[in-house]
């Protein structure tokens, strides 16, 4: 904040010293300056007439007919004409009552394409940085001077008259002061080329070159540009040079390289396209059209193009503070830290450097120089705040990209955890295609060692045919019936085995099912079934904690407890009792069917889910619960036997219940 209130009152300061320093000079009137033995530097403007010289054709004997003589007009301190005219004459009356016979004239404008020095006897053009004539002028008498001036730009004539002998002294102070400057804009750019290298933003490349530009228009502006910008102003036209024919041309030149790459900076800085795209548009039109006036300037400049270029950068320059409001307004932090470097001095220095070029203040000391020195404040705290602003969003990036690690290291993790997972459950798989692949193995060599034996029968009651032994009737009847019965068995068994191929091998349409409901209607369809075949049927259903649901295929389940009782059926007398039983233990559904029967060995009971069997006449029976064994274990559950002979077996399944939420 002491910052921002500085420069508004160096703004203020500068306006009021303007303004009064126009006000002193204007009010101070005299047709000859006097020059006094104590006194030995002289501003001449109080006290010239000037006269424009539109056709630019006059000569000195013109303006000294007596027709001209009285056209000069009283000056009233001013030394800025504006683009009124490309030449003008300026008379001076000169009283020498001083010790000093020999002085400088100077006039502080290196932008003069020409300047001539006439009505004295002695003047010599010196090689100064301004065009600067030494001469003579006679004790104690008035010497009336005449001046021709000539440029193409702004019409700036401000005139100095110093002792020789105290000349250098200001020459001193005055190169010591540009050496100040000049120094301190190149330690700025010097510091900004570092935070490039640095922070690798272009912007900072951009308001490198801005300054860089604006030091070579003040370069020339204070004429040390020498034949770089045209040279020999003080005697005759200057001869066209590297790319310029004069060192106004050079100037207009390098200074609109400073506003070209100013608005390529806020274009980069300030990135507006997100937030304002018309301001974007804007600079980038501003941005295509400075070159095309740049070479404008270099080719046609000194025919008329100075006041309209002038009008120009002063439009340009007010868009710029335009654009930088705006996105000030729109909440730009950039734009209100520029806005707070530019605004007071442009209200306190561009503009009064404009009116200046228009003839409206006069020069001075402030108008002539402060646009120089306050640069460097400007340039200071941009730069500061550019980077501090760079800084911030550096660091804003950098706990983004820290971010951006944190997460992509997280989903890293997922990924591997995934992964992992997948893997497991590939091998799992694989493990599980292993060992259903070893059980159809042993599923197929179990169902060949059954059907050999029924195809032997087969096969020698055929052989006793075709040898054609002698046999009764009867007896060839037998034979063939025996024969068939064995082809039936075999019948039977491809079709379990085909169907329990289906049944591993596809995945069946699994369905949520109200268990207690489902069963209850199983049971009582069984218990008919089994009652029509001349056995007793016992049905149990033991109230569960809740209704439950279970996902099963409904008529998978069906026929596993279908395959059950047929084989309880195959091994219980007549009028025995089978029983049917569900329950629930903790998540789990267990059913169960008993029989009155025989019971089995313990040592058969091991392999009674395996095609080993316990006589001839159980083949049918055995593979039904083989059967059921597999389709148990596909819906996630478990199957075994208990039994005990002479009392019955019993058979067990367990099926899982379907928690909520799982």
């Amino acid at each position: 904040m002491r910052i921002v209130r500085f420069l508004w009152l160096i703004s203020i300061l500068s306006s009021l010293l303007i303004t009064f320093s126009a006000t002193a000079l204007a009010a101070d009137k005299a047709e000859t300056i006097t020059l006094n033995k104590v006194q030995h530097s002289y501003s001449l403007n109080p006290y010239i007439e000037a006269l424009a010289d539109f056709s630019g054709k006059w000569t000195y004997n013109d303006v000294l007919l007596p027709t001209m003589s009285t056209s000069f007009q009283f000056a009233e301190g001013k030394s800025s004409f504006g683009y009124t005219s490309d030449v003008y004459w300026v008379r001076v009356s000169i009283l020498n009552n001083s010790a000093n016979v020999n002085w400088e004239l100077n006039l502080k404008n290196p932008l003069m394409n020409k300047v001539e020095i006439y009505g004295l006897k002695q003047a010599a053009a010196l090689k100064r940085n301004n065009p600067t004539f030494a001469i003579q002028l006679p004790l104690g008498q008035v010497s009336t001077i005449y001046i021709r001036s000539e440029t193409p730009d702004t019409m700036i004539i401000p005139l100095q008259l110093t002792e020789q002998s105290t000349l250098y002294k200001s020459l001193h102070f005055e190169f010591l002061v540009f050496g100040l400057y000049y120094g301190a804009m190149l330690i700025i750019i010097i510091c900004l080329f570092a935070l490039y290298i640095s922070t690798k933003n272009l912007a900072f490349i951009y308001y490198t070159f801005y300054i860089l530009f604006y030091c070579f228009a003040n370069y020339v502006w204070n004429g040390l540009a020498g034949a770089y910008s045209g040279n020999g102003h003080t005697t005759e036209k200057v001869g066209r040079t590297l790319l310029f024919d004069t060192p106004a041309v050079a100037y207009e030149f390098y200074f609109l390289m400073s506003v070209w790459f100013g608005c390529i900076f806020l274009k980069n800085i300030m990135a507006p396209a997100s937030y304002l795209p018309w301001i974007d548009k804007l600079l980038r039109l501003i941005i295509w059209v400075c070159p095309v006036v740049l070479i404008a300037t270099v080719s046609i400049y000194p025919f008329g193009m100075a006041p309209y270029l002038a009008r120009f950068k002063g439009v340009i320059i007010i868009l710029m503070i335009g654009v930088i409001i705006a996105c000030a307004w729109k909440g730009n932090r950039m734009a209100k830290y520029l806005a707070i470097a530019k605004i007071p001095l442009f209200l306190g220095i561009v503009i009064p450097s404009t009116l200046l070029s228009f003839g409206v203040l006069p020069d001075n000391f402030f108008t002539h120089y402060a646009t120089q020195f306050s640069s460097i404040g400007e340039f200071i705290i941009t730069a500061i705040v550019v980077s501090k602003q760079l800084n911030l969003m550096r660091r804003q990036d950098e706990g983004a990209q820290l971010i951006l690690v944190e997460t992509l290291a997280s989903w890293n993790m997922t990924l591997k955890e995934t992964v992992a997972t997948q893997t497991e459950n590939l091998n799992r798989t694989n493990d599980e295609l292993i060992i259903t692949e070893a059980k159809r193995m042993e599923l197929l060599h179990n169902i060949s060692q059954e059907v050999r034996s029924p195809l032997n029968n087969v096969q020698e009651s055929i052989q006793l045919l075709m040898e054609q032994i002698e046999m009764s009737p009867q007896q060839q009847e037998r034979l063939l019936a025996k024969a068939y019965d064995k082809v039936q068995d075999i019948n039977h068994y491809m079709d379990e085995f085909l169907e329990l191929s289906h049944e591993t091998n596809q995945q069946a349409a699994l369905q949520m099912v109200m268990f207690t409901d489902w069963i209850d209607d199983i049971f009582n369809e069984l218990a008919l079934e089994i009652k029509e075949s001349g056995f007793e049927c016992e049905t149990l259903i033991t109230p569960f904690d809740t209704d439950v649901d279970v996902l099963i295929e409904p008529y998978l389940i069906r026929r596993v407890i279908q395959n059950l009782v047929k084989n309880a059926r195959a091994f219980t007398p007549a009028n025995g009792t089978i029983k049917l039983h569900a329950s629930q233990k903790d998540k789990m559904i267990w059913i169960s069917v008993s029989d009155t029967g025989q019971g089995i060995e313990p040592e058969q009971l091991a392999n009674i889910f395996r095609l080993y069997p316990r006589d001839k006449e159980d083949q049918d029976s055995r593979l039904a619960v083989v059967v059921a064994k597999e389709i148990v274990e596909r819906h996630g559950g478990d199957i075994w036997a208990e039994s005990e002979l002479g009392k019955g077996s019993k058979f067990y399944f367990s099926l899982p219940i379907v928690v909520a939420g799982s």
